[in-house]
């Protein structure tokens, strides 16, 4: 039986498709970055909250 593309959410409500690729929605992401410090270390992707 083939599985479906449709997004679905999961026990935690992240949106997850069949091949488990997480989706957000672009308000999340905007949040997210309004929501860091600068002046803080950079993360293991080495990108300064300055820099978003």
């Amino acid at each position: 039986m083939a599985s479906s593309s449709v997004p679905t959410r999961d026990s935690a409500g992240y949106k997850r498709s069949a091949n488990h690729v997480l989706h957000f929605h672009k308000g999340e992401i905007r949040s997210a970055i309004k929501q860091l410090k600068n002046g803080k270390s950079a993360g293991p992707d080495s990108i300064p909250a300055e820099a978003l």
